[in-house]
């Protein structure tokens, strides 16, 4: 049988250098994997790796201005 640590959120959070909110948001979206025992989330190594490998290839969110952003700051 293998060691396979188990961290908690606050852990997760810290490896990640994250907020343990946003460690929870992205684990209820789906996008962070997790591991339950019993009512509790638990994060390995491995699921912090695949969520950092993912995130690295996606490309940052843009900026969307509406047109009262924008009108405001042409008028300033």
């Amino acid at each position: 049988m293998s060691d396979v640590r188990l961290m908690t959120v606050e852990e997760a959070a810290a490896a990640l250098n994250l907020s343990e909110y946003t460690v929870r948001a992205e684990q209820k979206r789906g996008r962070l994997p997790y591991r339950r025992v019993g009512r509790f989330i638990r994060f390995t190594e491995a699921d912090l790796d695949a969520y950092t490998e993912r995130i690295r290839g996606e490309e940052a969110p843009t900026l969307r201005r509406t047109a009262a952003s924008q009108a405001r700051r042409r008028a300033s």
